[in-house]
């Protein structure tokens, strides 16, 4: 019990908290709720120094300390990439890190998924990787779109490196990433929250409330409204992010 309090300590210790994180126009918003003591989900909040934003969020397999200490050592890649390259960050060079550190750490018994992006809210433009993470959310007054990409999972066979590509951005864009413990949700009855029902929240969104921090508490409301008291059967992590409508 003790080795399992101290790896989860170390774990929350290591991930941000839960903001808001405001770089320039952009304002981030995220939390983690562990299934068991010991989580196997992480996310990353990273200032580039030049108004960009390196945020990445992954899923390792499994829970407990294993799980745990593997999300420790990616929290801990990212931030050693971040002081290395700075400005001259590559997400090529993020999802190389985190594969070795996965590889590492799990002894080649774990895998992970990832989302890795550089925000840049001033030139409005994101550039993504996806490693088998599921689809995010770009929220839009008229449109909902998915930033889908393709890679192969971190941890596992030959290491590949993911297509990396950019979407072009918009004031006033809200962004939203999830892990699969989201759209898993059980209710008492064992049917899961799905990724439609998520869409279909996305959408009904009012403008007048899709700040970060609201439309992450909406989603984290609906998913307990969904649970209905069941405990959480996979680990949840939910991020928003948004560029203001005006410059700050």
């Amino acid at each position: 019990a003790r080795e399992v309090e101290l790896a989860a300590t170390v774990q929350a210790e290591l991930l941000p908290g839960k903001g808001p994180h405001v770089v320039g126009p952009l304002t981030v918003v995220g939390s983690w709720r562990p299934a068991t003591r010991c989580a196997g989900d992480f996310w990353g909040f990273h200032p580039l120094g030049d108004g960009r934003a390196l945020l990445a969020i992954g899923d390792v397999t499994g829970h407990g300390v294993a799980s745990a200490m593997v999300t420790a050592a990616c929290a801990g890649a990212l931030e050693v990439c971040v002081r290395r390259a700075s400005t001259r960050l590559e997400l090529t060079d993020v999802v190389s890190a985190l594969d070795v550190a996965i590889r590492r750490v799990g002894g080649g018994q774990l895998a992970a998924t990832c989302f890795a992006a550089i925000v840049d809210p001033v030139n409005l433009k994101i550039t993504y990787v996806s490693c088998g993470h599921p689809v995010p959310y770009l929220c839009r007054p008229t449109a909902l779109h998915a930033l889908v990409g393709r890679g192969n999972l971190l941890g596992m066979g030959v290491p590949t490196p993911p297509r990396q590509q950019e979407r072009a951005l918009e004031p006033g864009d809200l962004i939203v990433w999830y892990t699969d413990g989201v759209i898993e949700a059980l209710d008492p009855a064992g049917k899961p929250f799905g990724d439609r029902r998520l869409q279909q929240l996305l959408k009904k969104l009012d403008r007048a409330r899709s700040s970060p921090l609201a439309v992450h508490d909406i989603i984290q409301a609906n998913l307990a409204a969904h649970r209905a008291g069941r405990a959480l059967d996979d680990d949840e992590t939910i991020v928003t992010a948004r560029i203001a409508e005006t410059a700050p």
